[in-house]
């Protein structure tokens, strides 16, 4: 038995939207709604009794409600192009979405179409066409190329030509154009960060950038983890600048390694230079973690970055234990320094607890950055 009108919202968290359901019988009006800024996007729309009905639904109710932040649709045949009888009443089955407010940009063949959001937010793409509508001939692959190209990027860049969109039918090509629709959400993910890198790569947004910070070496007190200091720092104007042998002191991080390791996978010239840092937010994904031993993640998550496990050193008899931080393998270290105050150096594994020959004695281990 249907319902004069059924309404059922659903909170899907990832994403950050309303999804919808509506079923209204005929001489009935569907109401949209939507709030926070958000608009209609209509994902699934039938209207039929029995066999009858008509197909374009979807169209039509899109062309109404979609964009809208609220929209009245009257059920009635003068609305559809039904082929029930005059005496039969469909019914409407409506699923639509609250989303960002959709912009669009059309680019001729030839040029490069630049799609971008604001600060804090990512991109959804939710509709791409390339093709000549005047000669009926398109790429069906279209919509999954850009999507793969921008979703969840804070910009993108297409070239808008055969070669990025070959499965155009139109013949010959060149007359073809691309569409493009999408939103642009709010940056939800989690924060992490890269260490050995000062950007954030394409589906994170980079909230600050320095460099990698921790107490002296060899000395007992001060932090226990590596802090991201940024390159310039703020001061109210009140402190001393007076040196007080209690107060925790913080050093930037120099990489250790040894140079007369000709099968180290580090590059040994860079012995001494400081590392680099980024604090980076996740765009869409609401997890984030970080896995040693491994280059890959588990199934299902993505790889952020991977790279070599790295502590502080295990000579010292003083030394505390900051952590270990995984470090880029493409690290970028562009700062040489003398001071030698504080080092990290590659972690090695080491036979016994942990089962070899899985693991192999003395090798650097690596770690993996994953999101999902």
């Amino acid at each position: 038995m249907w319902r004069e009108i059924l309404v059922t919202a659903v909170f899907l968290q990832a994403f950050s939207v309303y999804a919808i359901t509506l079923k209204v019988k005929n001489g009935k009006v569907a109401y949209f709604r939507c709030s926070d800024g958000k608009v209609v996007s209509v994902t699934e729309a039938i209207y039929v009794k029995g066999s009858c009905g008509d197909a374009n639904a979807l169209s039509v109710v899109e062309g109404l409600a979609n964009g809208k932040t609220s929209y009245d649709l009257p059920v009635a045949k003068s609305v559809f192009s039904s082929t029930c009888a005059a005496n039969v009443d469909e019914k409407l089955k409506v699923k639509y979405d609250c989303v960002s407010p959709t912009a669009t940009a059309t680019t001729p063949n030839g040029d490069t179409a630049d799609v971008s959001c604001d600060a804090g937010q990512y991109i959804t793409i939710t509709k791409a066409i390339y093709g000549d509508t005047a000669n009926n001939c398109y790429d069906v692959n279209a919509f999954s190329i850009v999507q793969s190209s921008c979703n969840n990027k804070v910009t993108c860049s297409i070239n808008v030509d055969s070669a990025t969109f070959p499965g155009s039918t139109c013949s010959p090509t060149g007359s073809e154009g691309l569409s493009v629709a999408y939103s642009c959400t709010q940056v939800t993910g989690q924060v992490y960060t890269h260490w050995g890198s000062t950007t954030c790569g394409s589906t994170a947004q980079l909230l600050y950038s320095g460099i990698m910070a921790g107490g002296p070496q060899g000395t007992a007190g001060s932090g226990s983890d590596y802090l991201c200091m940024p390159t310039i720092p703020s001061y109210t104007g009140d402190e001393s600048g007076s040196a007080e042998s209690e107060r925790g002191q913080l050093y930037g991080i120099q990489l250790g390694l040894d140079t007369s390791d000709a099968s180290s996978p580090f590059d040994t010239s860079k012995n001494g230079y400081v590392v680099d840092c980024a604090v980076c937010q996740i765009l869409a994904n609401p997890a984030v973690f970080m896995q040693a031993a491994t280059n890959t993640c588990p199934t299902g998550w993505t790889v952020v970055y991977t790279g070599y496990l790295m502590s502080e050193t295990a000579t010292e008899a003083t030394a505390t234990s900051k952590g270990y931080a995984c470090l880029d393998k493409d690290a970028s270290l562009s700062t040489d320094s003398s001071s030698d105050n504080a080092f990290v150096y590659p972690v090695e594994g080491k036979c016994g607890t942990l089962a070899c020959p899985n693991y192999t004695d003395n090798a650097e281990l690596t770690c993996v950055v994953c999101s999902k």
